[in-house]
């Protein structure tokens, strides 16, 4: 499935056009080529230290940085630019999350469903994370510190 977005299409991945959808991703990033720009958002479905923004740099970075190591990823966007700067293409991995089973704040909740995460579909359709890590493992070639949770 694509969604349109005023700058292109988002490819909406879910587990059953994960592996497909994956194949056009690689193919994508190995067409980009060297130079190539490489965005990453994440959602993730809340901060466990919520007022930590109003203290120092330093506790708000710890608090950001713990809440990201305990909290499961609900989505994972990528974006592929080229060298000179067109957007190549843009994937919305959609991960496995049961909001009546998995830590979350209501806070977040409630934002990223005025957002449109679709938590009953995340529950049945949902890709699960180890499968996205390895396969991004794959396709980079070497191991990604930077998606831990997920491998």
């Amino acid at each position: 499935m694509q969604r349109n977005h005023r700058n292109g299409v988002i490819r909406e991945v879910w587990a059953r056009n994960f592996q497909n959808e994956f194949i056009l991703f690689s193919h994508t990033l190995r067409f980009a080529g060297a130079g190539a720009v490489v965005a990453i958002d994440t959602e993730f479905p809340g901060v466990l230290q919520e007022n930590a923004w109003k203290e120092s740099d330093e506790t708000h970075y710890r608090a950001m940085k713990e809440s990201v190591e305990l909290l499961p990823v609900i989505q994972i966007a990528v974006a592929i630019g080229s060298s000179y700067g067109k957007c190549l293409g843009a994937w919305n991995f959609n991960l496995h999350y049961d909001l009546s089973r998995d830590f979350h704040t209501d806070a977040a909740v409630n934002f990223l469903l005025a957002a449109g995460v679709d938590f009953q579909r995340h529950a049945t359709e949902g890709i699960e994370p180890r499968s996205l890590g390895t396969m991004l493992q794959l396709g980079f070639g070497y191991p990604l510190r930077a998606f831990g949770n997920l491998t």
